[in-house]
């Protein structure tokens, strides 16, 4: 079977890019046959690590590359949706990195673009590609905890490894554009804007592809120092159709002690158990006693259940997000398209996802509970008032 090629835009960045490109490398199906940014400097060094013949500046000059089947974008939100409308205009299958965009109208010129070429839209939801969660999923369809009626995810704090860039300090340490109220999507909750998404998919994912009616967010200013004028959200609340089922996501960054390293963590609670399943940056490798990445109860008994893929390239923890959850994306999304396959999280699922997290930020402005299906097709984040009505 020939290989798929590649075009990776966005290619010098320092996290995503990397994670796609390692992902890409170990690929026997794939090679990356060019790379474009506007970073000549860091784009050339990237095409030596990689060993890419081809490198541009120009991004209509890789989407004339003929070499190029696939352009897989890990450029900032507020470029993906022009980027990917182009490529698929241009026959080209397209991965693009979460959110999928900064607004539903955006969304759906993608969905629109990509049905007419033909060709296929994935979004890069890492967290419903993590082995762990894929895991718990496995043992939700099997019935082990019963009928799936709470979901309860908590965000601790991140620890990166000895080494690498802390993305907690400074002003968006390395990244400043994910405090960028325009270029992040997300206006005053630009932290909100690049990870819900997540959070979200995992609410969707962790309880059977359930959709989301209800959102209820709780908000208060930005705490550190870098980041005045911004807003946080500390809490998420929302709910099931047939509001039978519900789910709550909380911040615990501050916690100290044991806590420090929660990192991603949820817990799904049926009708005949629960399961605690560890995600992002969660459980220290390097704090002693190792945590196992998923817990099953039931019936009076408990189970650990380990999944070892090894350290992670990013963090410290004992799940491998950064690694395995992106190459568990892309091998997929190759496997997709070299056999003409329909990717599992598809464009459709990403706009979900866009929808609940602009639902989120709405409900913080405004102060109530939001529909997620009420949110308009061109609001936008950064360009709606942060003051209650």
């Amino acid at each position: 079977m020939s290989k798929v090629g590649v075009g990776v835009v966005g290619a010098a960045g320092r996290l995503a890019a990397i994670a796609h490109g390692n992902a890409l490398l170990a690929n026997e199906h794939a090679r990356i046959v060019a790379i474009c940014d506007t970073d000549r400097e860091g784009l050339e060094a990237r095409a030596r690590e990689w060993n890419v013949p081809r490198y541009y500046v120009e991004y209509q000059q890789l989407l004339d590359d003929g070499d190029v089947e696939v352009v897989d974008i890990v450029t900032p939100p507020h470029l993906h949706a022009p980027m990917a409308v182009q490529a698929a205009l241009a026959g080209k299958h397209v991965i693009v990195e979460k959110p999928m965009c900064t607004s539903l109208r955006e969304a759906d010129a993608m969905l629109e673009a990509a049905r007419g070429s033909s060709v296929k839209l994935m979004v890069a939801e890492s967290y419903v590609f993590l082995s762990t969660h894929i895991r718990a999923r496995q043992l939700m369809e099997t019935g082990e905890i019963g009928e799936p009626v709470h979901i309860r995810q908590m965000k601790g704090r991140w620890v990166a490894r000895s080494g690498q860039i802390q993305l907690s300090t400074g002003a968006g340490g390395e990244h400043p554009w994910r405090l960028d109220p325009v270029r992040s999507g997300g206006g005053d909750y630009p932290w909100l804007m690049d990870h819900a998404v997540h959070f979200f998919a995992a609410a969707r994912y962790l309880m059977n592809d359930a959709e989301i009616t209800k959102v209820l967010s709780l908000s208060r200013p930005w705490q550190g120092a870098g980041r005045e004028g911004l807003r946080d959200v500390v809490a998420i609340a929302w709910q099931y159709e047939g509001e039978d089922s519900y789910g709550v996501w909380s911040r615990a960054d501050e916690m100290t002690g044991a806590f420090d390293h929660l990192g991603f963590r949820t817990e799904i609670f049926g009708t005949k158990g629960m399961i605690r399943v560890l995600g992002e940056g969660a459980g220290p490798r390097t704090a002693g006693a190792r945590p196992a990445p998923l817990v099953l109860r039931k019936e009076g008994s408990t189970s650990y259940l380990d999944i070892d893929e090894g350290e992670d390239w990013w963090w410290d923890s004992v799940v491998n997000y950064y690694d395995r959850a992106h190459r568990n994306e892309i091998d997929h999304f190759i496997d997709c398209v070299s056999h003409d396959r329909t990717p599992r999280y598809v464009g459709e699922d990403g706009r979900k996802d866009l929808q609940c997290t602009l639902a989120a930020i709405r409900s913080a402005m405004e102060e109530r509970p939001i529909d997620p299906g009420t949110v308009p097709l061109d609001w936008t984040a950064y360009g709606a008032s942060t003051r209650p009505a």
